[in-house]
C-alpha cells in the first residue's frame, strides 16, 4: 500500500503543473486507502478548487475544519470557497479563524478584507487591509 504522504506529494506535483484533473485523481486514490488523512483532504479539495468546483471544496473542507480545527490551511481555502459561491458571512466567518491561526496569510488577509468590505464593515476591512500589507 503506498503512503498518504506519497499521494500528497504526487498530487501537490500535479496542481503545481496545472494538471488539477489529474490532482485530484492522486488524491482520491489516496482517500481510498487513507480516508482520515488531512493532508490528502486538504490536497483534494485543492484539486477542486482547481477546477473550478467551489462548492464540492466547500462541503470537504467543513468536514475538515470540523476534524482538525486547528488547520488554518483549511480555514483560509474554505473562507475563499465561500467567497466564490456568495457566502460572504460565511467566507467571512472561516477567514477570520484561518488568519487567526496564520496572522502571516497575505492572501487571507486580503480575502477578508475584501468579505468584510461586501458585508459593510469597512473599518474592520481596512484593518486587515493594512495588516496585509
Amino acid at each position: 500500500m503506498t503512503s498518504a504522504a506519497f499521494h500528497v506529494q504526487q498530487a501537490r506535483h500535479h496542481l503545481e503543473t496545472g494538471n488539477a484533473a489529474q490532482a485530484l485523481a492522486d488524491a482520491e486514490q489516496g482517500l481510498a486507502a487513507h480516508p482520515h488523512d488531512d493532508a490528502l483532504q486538504l490536497v483534494a479539495a485543492q484539486g477542486l478548487m482547481a477546477l473550478g468546483r467551489f462548492a464540492e471544496a466547500a462541503t470537504r473542507l467543513d468536514t475538515l475544519t470540523a476534524a482538525a480545527p486547528g488547520m488554518g490551511e483549511a480555514w483560509m481555502r474554505l473562507g475563499a470557497c465561500r467567497l466564490h459561491v456568495g457566502d460572504t458571512p460565511g467566507a467571512v466567518d472561516a477567514l477570520e479563524r484561518g488568519v487567526a491561526l496564520a496572522p502571516e496569510a497575505f492572501i487571507a488577509r486580503l480575502q477578508l478584507a475584501e468579505g468584510l468590505q461586501v458585508l459593510g464593515r469597512t473599518e474592520e476591512a481596512l484593518v486587515q487591509f493594512f495588516r496585509a500589507v
